[in-house]
């Protein structure tokens, strides 16, 4: 066996020195348990725990040969040798182990405890490196955001009939292509004329394979989107969806990052060979690329070229490619493809397409009381369009877009009488319609809107559009509205379409036919002349003048109204795309049109105190050449995109505390983040949204993912997140405090996240020599800070790493002496757990930080740890009560438990153990209210609604009472609303776990009393379940003379809610004094929806529910 795994390992020397060494250390013990077995032959306790060491020694040989034995550890190596290393490091612990139980007494006991030691050793290790390396690769997959294409395949694959493409899977060269055991058909190319239907047909192709078991990466790419169809960005995604397959692989990924982060962004070669690697590695694999053709000219060759690479890489690899022909594309693919032209097949599709339009079309004509014959007539007429379609299901679907429009049969038949000979003529005949238009207003309102979506930078919403369209250059305002009340799709005819919230062609070639068909309808550079004279006037209105003014962004907060007006619908896409048109129609012409909006735009949004001595680059002095004129401008020009480029490059170096875009030249930058703030402030808090709020508006006038990354550099700055917890996940990503030491590395400014990552890149990158198994003994006090010592137990508690943890706690460690050598250069005395301070005083470090991160995010498991090395170290903890605050606060409801056991915080007097909150230090916004208040560990649990921590609590001898001076600002912590404000099982679960306690009358009725002012029904049940008074009185502690006070039935009659009116009547509630004269009176707000609950007026009611009211 030995010899197999040197035999294995001798071609990487590397390998071979690490497997010599761990051997070498196995030889050095195996004479000594020889004598050990001759000497206790007849001892049957020692030989068990030789087989245990017998074992280990296994163990280590079945780990060697499992890793080297695999299809590809060359590639692997370096990856996964770590991982490989640690678990042979456990392993070569346990032998020390067994070797010290042979020296001493040992029982059954004994052994079975260690045998079971040995399963949890290796469940535990497993389970580390498992959730480590799906973390790694979560973060990977954040920053660099690779598009999946799972929605492009939701939409594409449900287009077109129900049966079309079956002709696909039933033809003779796509069978033998898509066998796996067939190695003579690698690549399968289906191409075919404009509008053939290939991305309807690929689509429903990657669903056929997946239904047959394939593995397949796919990609569409489109004309709409260039970022996404570039050649670095298409592999990357493949890279992503593999591992999404290939779970173990990831850790190979991770790797690159920390050795070629520079490359794995921007180099697609680098990207297309590491694809090729991985696929050497996995089973079968199909990669489908639709829409080649529709990737930017100087890429087409290169991506069809380096796809062809990647399918020879691997010996299980098949390719199939979707497009037109193009003789880029034909030049790589017709000798090394089987070709599969679409419109030599698809008559059958077209034909059940132009069918289902017109029994849509006669089901109209039906409704408006057409008779037989003429929709028979109309029936026949489309026979006409079958036979001119010639293989282009686009004309079928435009043409019969067309008709659907005309309103009567003579109209229809004229047109199918006079069909257009192909697709160019088809939208030339759209054209025609726009230009005949009688109303001068809509065929200026089509040019507009077709200028802007064939022009535009990134796909533009509905709403975009439509408030582009009333803005008039020069004006001051919205002159005209925010937005134009007009359907753009009848406006500009089928030749656009609506998908979801984004407006577009209905494919590229219409784009190709405005700008350079037959008549050439739009101009570039004209159109992006009217585009930039938009974007300059818009950024200069007045109304976006207090978000852009110089000072303190609290001026805004009453800006809410204009953002539910639509005032800023525009702002996203003029802000950061304004320059590009500005630069693309700057170069030929001079407009004097244009230069006096720049020069108004740097006059109203221009910083006064930029003052730039430099030369104008000749970069741009060429770039708005055209702007020679006005040298001052052409530099005022060059400064913005100079921010802008470098922005985008994370390159902006902001001094002084300042943030990137107060080194925007304007006030812009800063414009567009404290418009995203206030966006983001107008948004409920609450989920489900509460029916009066306003963020379904929100959403259709800005979109729905509003919650963007606030750094420019980051693709998630204009795409943004749907929730603020997916944001918050994000950013994540750009939390890197471990810089590399080396300056002119790109990580010395860059960065990791965690202390591991930086010692594996200085290792493979730098060549430092790196104990994998003890990684922290490298680091000295050179190399970390105080505040890198708690980020390092921090990740590891993340992560729940309490092998590690444990070392790092341990006096051998080096972590302890790291504050110590440090607090003694400076003359100040400390022992190897305290922290040392310039007055002489001490506080806790090493020990106290551990215990207060476990309280917060550690496991049953890591704060059993952390409290036995602090026991182990006699360490005496600083304060009980403050750790088990910690564990309240977060929920950590597990760690809440051990401190418990352990640190018993409660005695005879437990009522008057207390917890003063700081301010400073409170983790939670909801807090604030106890910032100069003390209050008890059980008020502090209520506080949170943490019904376990209460349990808990009472059980250790708390005592389960919450006092009058504290209890009203509770109901105003995040906890208590946010179990108000949601209802669902798991709130449901935490009201039933308080309701085991035995809370104060008179909290209970404050708690009644917020739940029908919150409208809360599942709160006010569990207040009344729980004793409240039903017929209690409005509480208002705060008053110093009591005056009458609503009911609390009163109370729910006016806040309008019938389930709380509903409960309180079936447990006796009752109106009192004046207040049944008020309800009679009809005029009580909240009577009508209490009507509307129960679908009777207010008298059925009064007599349906006599008896209680």
């Amino acid at each position: 066996m030995i010899l197999k795994v040197v035999q294995l390992t001798s071609r990487l020397a590397k390998a071979f020195d690490k497997v010599v060494e761990v051997l070498g250390i196995i030889g050095e013990n195996l004479p000594e348990f020889d004598r050990y077995a001759k000497l206790f032959e007849q001892d049957a306790q020692v030989r068990k725990i030789l087989c245990l060491f017998y074992q280990d020694i296994l163990d280590v040989h079945v780990t060697l040969l499992k890793f080297f034995g695999g299809s590809a550890w060359e590639l692997l190596f370096e990856s996964f040798w770590p991982k490989v290393t640690d678990k042979i490091t456990m392993i070569m612990q346990r032998m020390t182990t067994h070797r010290a139980l042979m020296l001493e007494k040992v029982t059954i006991a004994n052994i079975t405890q260690d045998i079971a030691d040995r399963e949890r050793a290796y469940k535990e290790y497993e389970k580390q490196h498992e959730f480590q390396d799906l973390q790694n690769y979560r973060l990977l997959r954040g920053e660099l955001s690779p598009s999946l294409y799972d929605e492009e395949l939701q939409q594409f694959a449900g287009s077109g009939p129900a049966k079309s493409g079956t002709w696909l899977f039933e033809n003779g060269d796509f069978k033998k292509w898509a066998d796996v055991n067939n190695k003579t058909r690698l690549c399968l190319w289906l191409q075919g004329i404009p509008g053939a239907g290939k991305t309807v047909l690929t689509a429903k192709t990657i669903r056929y394979l997946q239904s047959q078991g394939q593995t397949l990466l796919f990609a569409f790419l489109s004309y709409r989107d260039e970022r996404k169809s570039k050649p670095v960005k298409i592999f990357q995604s493949l890279v992503f969806q593999l591992l999404e397959e290939q779970s173990m692989l990831r850790p190979l990924l991770h790797d690159i990052y920390l050795t070629n982060y520079r490359k794995l962004i921007s180099n697609p070669d680098f990207v297309g060979d590491l694809l090729g690697k991985l696929l050497q590695t996995s089973g079968p694999t199909i990669i489908v690329i639709d829409g080649v053709d529709e990737a930017a000219e100087s890429d087409k060759s290169y991506l069809v070229r380096s796809l062809l690479r990647v399918t020879k890489s691997g010996p299980n690899v098949k390719l199939f490619v979707s497009s037109r022909m193009d003789s880029a594309i034909s030049k790589e693919l017709m000798r090394s493809s089987t070709e599969l032209p679409v419109e030599d097949h698809n008559e059958g599709d077209i034909h059940e397409l132009i069918d289902m339009e017109r029994d849509d079309l006669l089901s109209k004509f039906r409704k408006w009381d057409a008779d037989e014959a003429t929709c028979d007539r109309v029936g026949r007429a489309f026979q006409l369009l079958k036979e001119k379609s010639d293989g282009m299901i686009l004309y079928a679907k435009l043409m019969a877009r067309l008709l659907h429009s005309l309103d009567n049969e003579d109209d229809i038949r004229r047109e199918l009488d006079t069909l257009p000979e192909g697709i160019g003529q088809a939208y030339g005949r759209v054209i025609e319609r726009i230009e005949s238009n009688p109303v001068p207003k809509d065929k200026a309102a089509a040019r507009k809107i077709l200028e802007w979506i064939g022009s535009a930078t990134r796909p533009l919403r509905y709403e975009e559009v439509i408030q582009a369209l009333v803005i008039e250059s020069g004006s001051s305002g919205f002159t005209k509205g925010r937005k134009a009340f007009r359907d753009i799709v009848e406006t500009c005819g089928p030749i656009i379409e609506v998908v979801g919230d984004y407006v577009s062609f209905v494919h590229f070639t219409a784009k190709e036919y405005l700008f350079n068909g037959d008549g050439k309808f739009l101009d570039k550079e004209e159109s992006n002349l009217h585009i930039s004279l938009a974007c300059l006037t818009y950024l200069a209105f007045q109304p976006l003048d207090r978000i852009m003014q110089h000072g303190d962004s609290a001026a805004i907060c009453d800006e809410t109204s204009k953002v539910l007006s639509g005032d800023f619908v525009l702002l996203d896409y003029a802000a950061s795309e304004w320059l590009s048109h500005v630069g693309a129609c700057a170069q030929s012409r001079h407009d004097e049109q244009l230069v006096q909006a720049i020069r108004r735009l740097y006059e109203k949004r221009g910083k006064p105190d930029v003052h730039d001595s430099t030369q104008v680059s000749r970069i741009f002095k060429h770039k708005y050449r055209a702007l020679r004129r006005d040298p001052e401008l052409v530099k005022r020009l060059g400064q913005s995109e100079t921010f802008l480029n470098r922005s985008k490059l994370d390159l902006i170096e902001a001094d002084g505390g300042c943030l990137w875009y107060d080194m925007d030249p304007t006030y812009i930058s800063q414009g567009i983040m404290r418009f995203r703030d206030l966006l983001e402030s107008s948004l409920c808090t609450t989920s489900p949204c509460n029916l009066s709020c306003n963020c379904t508006k929100i959403k259709r006038l800005y979109g729905h993912a509003l919650f963007r990354c606030p750094r420019i550099s980051c693709p998630r700055y204009i795409d943004g997140f749907e929730t603020d917890s997916a944001r918050s996940e994000h950013h994540k990503t750009h939390e890197r405090p471990y810089k590399c030491s080396h300056s002119d590395c790109l990580f010395s400014q860059l960065g990791f996240r965690t202390a591991n990552d930086l010692v594996r890149h200085a290792d493979v990158t730098h060549n430092h020599v790196v104990n994998d198994a003890v990684p922290w003994k490298n680091f000295t006090a050179h190399h970390l800070s105080e505040s890198n010592i708690v980020a390092i137990m921090e990740d590891t508690i993340s992560l729940n790493q309490v092998g590690i943890m444990t070392r790092i706690l341990s006096k051998e460690s080096g972590f302890l002496r790291v504050c110590c050598s440090r607090n003694s250069e400076k003359g100040v005395h400390c022992d190897e757990y305290t922290r040392g301070h310039h007055d002489g005083s001490q506080k806790p470090f090493v020990m106290d930080d551990a215990l207060r991160i476990s309280a917060r995010a550690g496991t049953t498991e890591m704060m059993e740890c952390v409290i036995a090395a602090a026991k182990l170290a006699k360490h005496k903890v600083y304060s009980k009560v403050e750790l088990l605050a910690h564990a309240i606060r977060s929920g950590n409801n597990d760690a809440l438990g051990v401190i418990l056991q352990h640190y018993p915080a409660f005695g005879e007097a437990s009522e008057e153990v207390e917890i003063r909150e700081a301010g400073s230090d409170s983790e939670d916004d909801s807090e604030k209210w106890l910032c100069f208040t003390t209050v008890s560990l059980f008020e502090l649990a209520f506080a949170h609604a943490n019904g376990r921590a209460m349990k808990a609590l009472v059980r250790a001898g708390a005592r389960p009472d919450v006092r009058r001076e504290t209890f009203i600002d509770v109901f105003k912590t995040r906890g208590h609303m946010e179990l108000m404000s949601t209802d669902n099982p798991k709130t449901r679960d935490m009201l039933g776990r308080m309701k085991v306690l035995k809370l104060p009358s008179l909290v209970l009725q404050y708690g009644l009393q917020v739940a029908i002012q919150r409208s809360s029904a599942h709160y006010a049940e569990f207040c009344v379940d729980m004793g409240a008074n039903v017929n209690g009185k409005w509480l208002n502690v705060g008053e110093k003379k009591r005056r009458e006070r609503p009911t609390m039935l009163f109370l729910a009659i006016k806040s309008g809610c019938g389930p709380i009116f509903k409960l309180l009547l079936e447990h006796g509630a009752l109106l009192q004094g004046d207040e049944v004269e008020d309800v009679e009176s009809g005029e009580i707000a909240g009577m009508k929806k209490i009507e509307k609950y129960f679908s009777m007026s207010w008298k059925e009611m009064m007599s349906t529910f006599s008896k209680s009211v």
